[in-house]
C-alpha cells in the first residue's frame, strides 16, 4: 500500500477495513495481550526517555506512560479478539481482493489496539489539524472507541519517537547533527524500503515453503496408495 500514493485519509479507511477481517474471538490463544502490551510501552518510554538524556519534556513521558497504564487496566480477556499489533501501510501487501495484512505481531487485545498505530503513522498530517479527529474518524469507521484508539496512540506515537531518537543519535558518532537532521527524512525511507522488502521475501518465502510442504504431503500419499494392500469391504 505504501507504494501507492494514497491520500492519509484513503489509506486509513482501507487498513481499517483489513484490519476488521483479522479481529475474532480468540480465548484462550497463547499469545502476549493487549494488557502486556501496555505495560512494556510504558516501561520502555520511561527506560529510553532516560537513558536518551531526557529529549522530550516529562509531562510529555508522563502522559503517554498514563495512557498506556490506562489501556493495561481495561485489558479484557472477555471482549479482547486477535489482532495484528502493526497496522500500517508497509505492513499491507496489495492482492486481488483488496489487502492482506502480513508481519504481525499477533496479540489478543481489544481491537482499538490496532487503531493506535494509525495515529503513530503520518505525523506530518496528523499534527496539520485537530490531532484526535483522526482517532474519532477511525471509530466511526470501525465502531470503536475514539478515546481507547487516542490512548493507544499516544504510546504508540512516543515510543516511536523515542526509537528514532535513539537510531539518530546511533548514525551520529562521529557526524554533526546538522548532517543527521538534514538527511533523516532519507534514513526514513531506506529504512521503510528495507522493511518492505524484508516482509515482501518472507511472505514469499512462507508461501514458498508452504507448496514445498504440500508436494511433501501429496508425494507420501501418493506413494501410500501405491504400495498399501487395498482391502476388500465385500
Amino acid at each position: 500500500m505504501a507504494t501507492l500514493d494514497l491520500p492519509a485519509g484513503r489509506r486509513h479507511e482501507l487498513l481499517c477495513d483489513t484490519a476488521r477481517l483479522v479481529w475474532r474471538p480468540a480465548a484462550g490463544a497463547p499469545l502476549p495481550t493487549g494488557g502486556d502490551k501496555a505495560r512494556w510501552l510504558a516501561r520502555w518510554i520511561t527506560t529510553a526517555w532516560g537513558e536518551l538524556g531526557r529529549p522530550c519534556s516529562r509531562a510529555a513521558v508522563d502522559h503517554a506512560v498514563a495512557c498506556a497504564e490506562r489501556r493495561a487496566r481495561a485489558h479484557d480477556g472477555r471482549r479482547a479478539v486477535l489482532v495484528h499489533g502493526d497496522v500500517h501501510q508497509w505492513n499491507a501487501l496489495a492482492t486481488g481482493e483488496g489487502f492482506k495484512l502480513v508481519d504481525p505481531d499477533g496479540l489478543v487485545a481489544e481491537p482499538e489496539c490496532d487503531l493506535g498505530v494509525l495515529l503513530r503513522e503520518d505525523p506530518v498530517e496528523l499534527l496539520e489539524g485537530e490531532p484526535t479527529a483522526r482517532a474519532r474518524l477511525l471509530a466511526a469507521r470501525t465502531g470503536l472507541d475514539a478515546a481507547a484508539i487516542w490512548e493507544w496512540g499516544v504510546a504508540e506515537r512516543d515510543s516511536a519517537r523515542l526509537w528514532g531518537k535513539l537510531t539518530l543519535d546511533g548514525f551520529q558518532a562521529g557526524l554533526s547533527w546538522r548532517i543527521i537532521l538534514h538527511r533523516r527524512e532519507a534514513f526514513r525511507r531506506a529504512f521503510r524500503e528495507l522493511e518492505n522488502r524484508i516482509r515482501i521475501f518472507a511472505s514469499l518465502r512462507v508461501e514458498a515453503l508452504s507448496r514445498i510442504a504440500l508436494k511433501k504431503k501429496l508425494d507420501e500419499i501418493g506413494r501410500l496408495s501405491l504400495t498399501d494392500p487395498v482391502t476388500s469391504t465385500r
